[in-house]
């Protein structure tokens, strides 16, 4: 599934990143990793930004970026 699909208040594991090189990176940066826990804090109204908890902080990304990123559910 993807992140995009997510919803709200659930913990996901990422499984994998798509995308350019460039935006690989730039998802590794914000530390999006294959494995990593992130939990689903927020969606706008209409789903564009998206805040997603990882570790200790919390990173906002656009539906775009949410919709190269596979995940798979943890906990609901």
């Amino acid at each position: 599934m993807k992140l995009s699909d997510a919803v709200c208040g659930v913990t996901y594991k990422v499984v994998s990143i798509e995308g350019t090189k460039e935006v690989q990176k730039k998802l590794y940066d914000f530390g999006f990793y294959d494995g990593t826990s992130i939990k689903v804090e927020k969606l706008s109204p209409y789903g564009n930004p998206i805040i997603i908890k990882i570790n200790t902080y919390r990173v906002i990304i656009s539906l775009y970026l949410s919709s190269l990123i596979e995940v798979e559910v943890i906990h609901k």
